[in-house]
């Protein structure tokens, strides 16, 4: 389980407000809304809960009232003895509008709100001061430039002979839209960089609000900052404001204000300096960005459904509408190890045995076949030299800023790309560093090298052309083309950030999510879909220095073939039929093609298009750029016959094993490449596909040479380095030694003294059955018990919830909301069950501490956790990586966090989800 969570380091109240009455309550600042429960529209009932008339103190000074508000939830707690009130519907589900509510939108509409948003005081000048602050108008402007705004608030009125007509979309709808966008971790709205190509009026609404709620929930500069309210009731309040600047915002109503504007104009025209509520005492106030996920204080009860989201590696490339990861870019051995683990856990016993010489030398062959000197450089000096005369002890290429220099190894890497460049038998190489290694920085090298040089040939083309033209002309560089990055998309700004601290003079543009930048965007987005026609390809030599980023999921939804598809049975007029027959054919003509459009193409973890048959391939495929580096740290991930998917890409024109070249080569057709010299033209073949599944992936490949075939080929396209690999500027050093070091620290984690009889106890009857020796003399271990044991070493609560904390349940834990109080209340159930007692007494719900009291209670190791976590993320706002054992622990971790509100990211292995 890996968490990120994103809590700041707690700051102390304000002097105009009163004080907390505990810390926890004064870091509720984060930067993610949890969905509120669904408002559901089969249901015609909705019930109501009057909040009493009060007010709450915020840390500067802000109250709350909240005297003619209603929050419409489809679960919403009222007392017993107060009878829920049932509203009238509509006939969609939907509640008519209630008197209360009526009057509160027309009052909303005039200049004296009796809602005061949270405002102490004067309500009118306050509220008109928010209204116009970035707390409101940023949100608000880009619902007006997106979506359709009426003239009057969202209710149900009737019209015309009795029918039903409805102006905009109603607080519900929009409410149900941000519940079903967040609905499994899918972050329609709580993206950082949200994907609006198919959005409609009312996802932009959800958008809209749901984005004014975090920030004004979650930053000091927020209107509901430390007050305790519920996403409901912020969320009511909000779009009564909207409603308010909808009306002003109305074509009428602007008329009628250039009016009373023009009548107020005074002579004067001199700016006005602009109000500001920045002072010296809260400087963390203007350091935070806008990013889209939460944290609250656990004393509120806010009724958020599902903060932490269990995400798989599926989801987790979800991050915008439309481009999802398709099921066949799924890795099926992926897929088949999932089954075979859930097949597995069911069974009963499994049998062991010791590895045999034959199985770890395979293994050991393996390692030698990855880090191999054949396929890394160590001409370190040269290759210094080669590169303009780098200084050996402190490499810069030209714009790097003055700080960043190049590893030893990174010096080498980028004079290989440049060579494989060079290399008119190939289209593309792969960089196969290990992972920490510097993979972005070579790249951006090669870049950085490749614009040099161009500089150098078009200002010696200038100089022929305005000097003597006796001389032979020198050559003129290709016509300028961008470069276009594909990366994961949760990891294009790192690299967005990463060009711009190598070199300032790089343009960065984003072709990924929405056209809206947060404050924490670096470089500016692609405004609409890249064409043909666009200006990044009109031939200006800007053109040579823009990076475009996007992720895969990006390029293939919005340029591949579903994409064609679409666009010939609607365009085109093809059937459906034909086109699907023409599905892996590109279409030059059409105006999203890109093929031949840059001078480069970068896949970072390019392992993602090894699979020939997936859409990303075939997209990729039809690129066909000048050049193509392959990034990734796993070259085999799960056999040799991946390296026939980088092939596809590395030697695409498999054409050349013709009988003309062959006969030119001086070779028969049945020729094997890889036994001939390093210098024969025929050596040329060695990456064709036609070579690789004859000589190295077929079927009657040589077992005992196609590892040597590989190394022959990888020798022309591949450079790897590991940890353990020479540094090329000290023959008697690894590269790892100038890496920083890794430090480990084992915590023991003892249980008390009567905690531990009662491990012994319960730990017995397992221990006794956890193996016994097969007749063969193998050992076979009994996986019930296994997990039993790692359960009870956990914690000793898992002996009554063990059994419902399995993989196949954590689907339904993640869908509940107060996790952390139902693990204690099966935990009762279960011990009633058995003994007919309890040794405890189940805490209330909003009782958080007594809570975890009881979790911790038999579990040293989640008790010293808990501490780590304070001291690491709470504190220091650090990320952190946590590996968990079984589904089981992943399931109590989240529980935890659930209730303390951190929020985590949570990977299991429900692939088929």
């Amino acid at each position: 389980m890996v968490g990120f969570p994103r809590w700041p380091t707690p700051q102390a109240s304000g002097s105009g407000g009163a004080s907390s009455s505990s810390n926890a309550s004064n870091t509720g600042n984060g930067d993610m809304l949890p969905p509120p429960k669904p408002v559901m529209k089969a249901s015609p009932k909705s019930t109501t809960t009057s909040h009493p008339q009060s007010a709450t103190q915020t840390s500067n000074g802000a109250s709350i009232e909240t005297s003619q508000l209603t929050t419409e939830t489809s679960q919403s707690r009222a007392p017993a003895s107060q009878p829920k009130s049932v509203e009238p519907s509509s006939t969609d589900g939907l509640p008519l509008p209630t008197p209360k509510r009526r009057k509160l939108n027309a009052a909303l509409q005039t200049t004296e709100p009796p809602v005061k948003l949270g405002l102490n005081g004067a309500s009118v000048d306050q509220f008109t001061a928010w209204i116009e602050s970035k707390a409101f108008t940023q949100f608000f402007s880009m619902l007006k430039e997106n979506a359709t705004l009426y003239d009057t608030p969202s209710t149900t009125t009737r019209s015309g002979k009795g029918k039903t007509t409805r102006q905009g979309p109603t607080l519900q709808a929009v409410m149900q839209v941000i519940a079903d966008g967040e609905e499994y971790g899918v972050q329609k709205f709580s993206s950082r960089d949200p994907d609006v190509d198919e959005f409609t009026d009312i996802n932009w609404y959800g958008l809209c609000l749901y984005q004014m709620a975090v920030y004004n929930m979650k930053k000091r500069q927020g209107i509901f900052f430390g007050v305790k309210l519920t996403v409901e009731e912020a969320y009511i309040r909000l779009w009564h404001a909207m409603l308010r600047a909808t009306h002003g915002s109305a074509p009428s109503r602007q008329q009628q204000r250039s009016v009373e504007l023009q009548a107020k104009t005074t002579a004067s025209d001199e700016e006005l300096p602009a109000k500001t509520t920045a002072s010296a005492t809260t400087p963390a106030a203007k350091n935070t960005d806008a990013v889209p996920k939460a944290t609250v204080t656990p004393a509120d009860d806010t009724g958020f459904e599902d903060p932490v989201r269990i995400q798989t590696l599926y989801v987790r490339q979800k991050p915008a509408h439309g481009e999802d990861v398709d099921l066949e870019a799924l890795d099926e051995e992926s897929i088949s190890w999932y089954n075979s683990l859930e097949k597995g856990s069911k069974e009963q016993r499994f049998d062991y045995h010791k590895a045999t010489e034959a199985q770890t030398s395979g293994v050991d062959r393996m390692e030698k076949l990855l880090d191999n000197k054949n396929y890394q450089r160590f001409d370190y000096g040269g290759d210094c030299a080669s590169l303009g005369g780098l200084d050996p002890l402190h490499p810069r290429l030209e714009n790097m800023i003055p700080t960043m220099s190049l590893k030893s190894w990174q010096v080498v890497g980028v004079k290989a790309l440049l060579d494989f460049s060079s290399d008119k038998t190939i289209l593309g190489c792969i960089l196969a560093d290990n992972t920490g290694l510097g993979k972005t920085i070579q790249c951006l090298g090669y870049i950085a090298k490749k614009l040099e040089t161009r500089a150098m040939q078009l200002e010696a083309h200038r100089e022929w052309m305005t000097g003597n033209r006796s001389a032979p002309e020198p050559m003129k560089p290709r016509p300028p083309k961008p470069t276009l990055l594909v990366v994961p998309g949760e990891i294009i700004q790192q690299w967005a950030g990463d060009i711009k601290n190598f070199d300032p003079k790089m343009i960065t543009l984003v072709y990924y999510g929405t056209k809206a930048l947060s404050m924490s965007t670096v470089g500016r987005k692609v405004d609409g879909p890249l064409l043909r026609d666009s200006p990044y390809f009109d031939g200006s030599e800007r053109n040579a220095r823009t990076i475009i980023l996007t992720s895969p999921e990006t390029l293939r939804a919005r340029h591949g073939p579903s994409k064609l598809l679409d666009h010939r049975v609607s365009s085109l007029g093809w059937t459906k039929a034909q086109a699907e027959a023409a599905w892996r054919q590109a279409d030059r003509q059409w105006e999203r093609d890109l093929g031949d459009l840059f001078e480069l193409l970068i896949i970072d973890e390019a392992h993602c298009v090894k699979n020939t048959n997936t859409a990303i391939s075939i997209t990729i495929k039809w690129m066909q750029p000048e050049f193509t580096i392959l990034a990734t740290a796993t070259v085999l991930p799960n056999g040799i016959n991946d390296f026939e998917g980088f092939v596809n890409i590395i030697q695409p024109k498999s054409e050349i094993w013709t009988a003309e070249n062959l006969e030119k080569f001086g070779v028969n057709w049945d020729v094997n490449p890889y036994e001939l010299s390093d210098d024969h033209p025929a050596a040329s073949l060695r990456l064709t596909l036609h070579a690789i599944q004859t000589f190295i992936t077929g079927p009657d490949a040589s077992l005992e040479k196609r590892g040597f075939y590989l190394q022959k080929a990888w020798k022309r396209c591949l450079l790897r380095r590991t940890y353990a690999s020479q540094d090329p500027s000290d023959p008697n050093k690894i590269i790892g030694e100038s890496l920083p070091k890794l430090y480990s620290r084992r915590i023991v984690c003892r249980f008390s003294p009567d905690v531990q009889k009662t491990y012994n106890e319960l730990s017995a009857a397992p221990l006794r059955k956890l193996a016994h020796f097969l007749p063969d003399g193998r050992v076979c271990w009994n996986r019930r018990n296994s997990r039993n044991l790692t359960l009870l070493s956990t914690a000793l609560s898992y002996q009554w919830a063990g059994d419902y904390v399995t993989a196949d349940q954590v689907k339904g834990w993640k869908a509940k909301k107060d996790c952390l109080w139902l693990w204690p209340e099966l935990i009762q159930d279960k011990q009633l069950e058995a003994t007919g007692k309890s040794d405890f007494i189940l805490p209330e719900k909003h009782e958080i501490s007594k809570q975890l009291a009881l979790i911790c209670r038999g579990s040293p190791k989640l008790r010293q956790l808990l501490q780590i976590i304070a001291s690491l993320v709470l504190l220091a706002n650090r990320r952190i990586g946590i590996w968990c054992s079984l589904p089981g622990n992943q399931i109590l971790l989240h529980a935890c966090f659930q209730a303390l509100r951190i929020d985590p990211t949570i990977y299991t292995a429900e692939l088929s989800s």
